[in-house]
């Protein structure tokens, strides 16, 4: 066969490549001359080859058509996959600032509901106070028409049955339980306190003799049950007094520390306050039976004081339940506060993870939009080598690399990622193959 001239080679390469997109026509020209300065190159490579590896190796113009071909199909395909990864990237790209834009209106009425949520707690604080200082009057008056009425053995009676309830609340596994706690809070051991004092032991209160209290659990409830509240000492009652005026010295709170401490701390506070009422009492109903003589009087005077007690007891029945209903819508704003806080804060956490990809996925864009332009040089790079320069040996090859390919694409500004550690992965891997693994085009 006849080798073609320079002119021939880059006619026919300008003419295969007339249907690939390039950014110019000079770009087009330029790359034309580069297949024929690469095909032209072979030759000389060829003529070293034999003398030095003792190796023959041939080019043909077909050859110099297959790299054509090769180069247009492999651009076509590096191209379309570089297209598919900016426009999956520029779509998750704009679903994440959409999305954004939505956190950040979500972030807004979150603020807005927190804001109805804060006025409408204060507002429920507020009730529940106003409600507890009515609650507290009307069983004042309750307590002042009992005692009018000689009725004040009906709280004593409620007193003691609220102990009663408290203790029937006890179980021999609730004290093990509270038994066994190593280092109890300090609200559990006050309520241990409150109750060694009422059994008379008014210097050592500390958990080992808490404990040596409860040794026998069973013996310990049924003490507890038996307990005489119509007799405690007023210096018991003194000692009592700080612990009883503790904030956190009632049932509710003691609940979330010990189910049992909170049994006892209700045990506590209606024994004690039984005692004070059974001592204001006591005059009263001696009283009382030194006039039930005149028995007419005495009921006549009785169904007059108890429809004033009704009356009472029905308006603190009613602020009892409008507490309770407060308290009720309390907790719920402050459970739809928490919800909110929640999500404003999960809404928080989720814009600054967006932020951050929001920028790693335009900074993506941009890259592989630059590796639009640069892999047309690193495929006619790679095109080349499979063509042409995988048929010599590593040191050939290194040399067809380094000193003509590369020199020739700079010479013509065809733009390409060389000089990088890393043009494409796949020809770093064949730097090391032998020469017959990557057989030359044409030839016998």
């Amino acid at each position: 066969f006849h080798a073609w001239p320079r002119d021939a080679l880059t006619d026919v390469a300008s003419r295969f490549l007339t249907d690939v997109e390039l950014p110019s026509e000079e770009l087009r020209d330029a790359i034309g001359h580069h297949m024929a300065e690469v095909h032209l190159s072979i030759d000389d490579a060829n003529t070293r080859y034999l003398e030095f590896e003792r190796r023959y190796n041939y080019t043909t113009p077909k050859s110099f058509l297959e790299l054509i071909d090769f180069y247009k199909r492999l651009l076509q395909k590096k191209r379309e996959k570089l297209e598919q990864q900016i426009s999956r990237l520029s779509t998750g790209l704009s679903t994440l600032q959409d999305t954004q834009s939505k956190v950040q209106e979500l972030q807004l009425d979150l603020q807005a509901k927190m804001v109805k949520v804060d006025e409408r707690r204060q507002t429920t604080d507020q009730l529940i106070e106003q409600m507890g200082k009515a609650s507290a009057v009307a069983e004042e008056e309750q307590r002042i028409a009992r005692e009018e009425a000689d009725k004040t053995t009906v709280l004593a009676t409620a007193a003691m049955e609220a102990a009663k309830d408290a203790i029937d609340c006890l179980t021999k596994a609730s004290i093990q339980e509270l038994k066994a706690l190593p280092k109890p809070p300090v609200e559990v051991l006050d309520v241990t306190k409150a109750v060694l004092l009422l059994r008379g032991e008014m210097r050592n209160h500390d958990w080992k003799a808490a404990q040596k209290m409860m040794n026998n659990p069973q013996k310990f409830i049924d003490e507890i049950k038996s307990f005489n509240a119509e007799v405690i000492d007023e210096n018991i009652i003194d000692a009592l007094k700080p612990v009883l005026e503790l904030p956190w010295f009632n049932e509710e709170v003691m609940m979330k520390k010990s189910s049992a401490a909170s049994y006892l701390c209700g045990w506590v506070v209606n024994i004690t306050r039984f005692n004070a009422i059974f001592k204001n009492v006591k005059p009263l109903m001696d009283r009382l039976r030194e006039v039930s003589d005149n028995k007419e009087k005495a009921e006549a005077a009785l169904a007059v004081v108890q429809a004033r007690v009704k009356e009472v007891e029905d308006r603190l029945d009613t602020l009892r339940k409008a507490l309770i209903q407060a308290e009720t819508d309390k907790a719920k704003v402050e459970a739809e506060a928490n919800v909110c806080q929640e999500k404003l804060s999960l809404a928080e956490r989720l814009v600054n993870g967006l932020a951050d990809e929001n920028k790693r996925w335009g900074e993506n864009i941009e890259m592989y939009k630059e590796n639009q332009k640069t892999l047309i040089g690193d495929v006619l790079l790679a095109s080349a080598f499979v063509s042409y320069i995988g048929a010599f040996s590593a040191k050939f090859r290194f040399e067809l690399w380094q000193q003509r390919c590369l020199p020739d694409l700079k010479t013509k500004d065809i733009p390409t990622t060389a000089g990088r550690t890393k043009v494409y992965p796949q020809i770093a891997s064949l730097w090391r193959m032998p020469p017959s693994s990557l057989r030359p085009r044409g030839g016998p």
